[in-house]
């Protein structure tokens, strides 16, 4: 998070590195990690998402490509106060699911905690600035999804055909 984890561009311009906005310095791992935990006979096996990273598709993509049957998501949501952004992230890691359909726990320290099954509806819910805690079981899944697949490529084929569509719709457009 720019300004909040850390003051970016520090490697071009060093002195940016004695601002202080409040935040930390953080810097990203050198890899993801896959953990791996069993239990009554099962195994699940998960990345640990750190808050905005559940925003991104290609994070949750790439831990399922390395074995991960579940996704897990800590959140500090204070950051946000009552704005609507933390409701924005909880249902982006909905989206995650749906994508790589995989349930996910999430845990936030000001509420939106949520178990999501695979295809990304709520099983349990914490509400935000209420003390709570949830607990239950969330569905291992191995299925691998377009999307875990292939990626972006149904996204670039559909950015490809409009620009096809918008180039002939040009080119056949009368000048007045």
């Amino acid at each position: 998070m720019p300004f909040g984890e850390r003051v970016p561009f520090q490697f071009v311009t060093p002195a940016l590195g004695k601002l202080n906005f409040g935040q930390a310095e953080f810097l990203p791992g050198l890899r993801q990690s896959v953990f791996e935990v069993e239990s009554g006979g099962k195994s699940a096996r998960f990345p640990v998402m750190i808050c905005y990273e559940s925003i991104f598709p290609w994070i949750a993509r790439s831990a399922v490509n390395q074995g991960a049957n579940l996704l897990v998501t800590i959140s500090n949501d204070a950051w946000y106060g009552r704005s609507p952004e933390a409701e924005q992230i909880a249902a982006l890691s909905r989206m995650r699911c749906i994508e790589c359909r995989r349930s996910m726990i999430r845990t936030a320290n000001t509420g939106i905690s949520m178990l999501i099954d695979p295809l990304g509806r709520e099983m349990k819910r914490t509400r935000q600035f209420e003390p709570a805690w949830i607990g239950g079981e969330v569905p291992l899944c191995d299925e691998m999804t377009f999307y875990v697949t292939y990626g972006e490529v149904f996204t670039g084929f559909a950015a490809a055909v409009f620009g096809i569509v918008l180039l002939f719709a040009a080119s056949k457009r009368e000048t007045v």
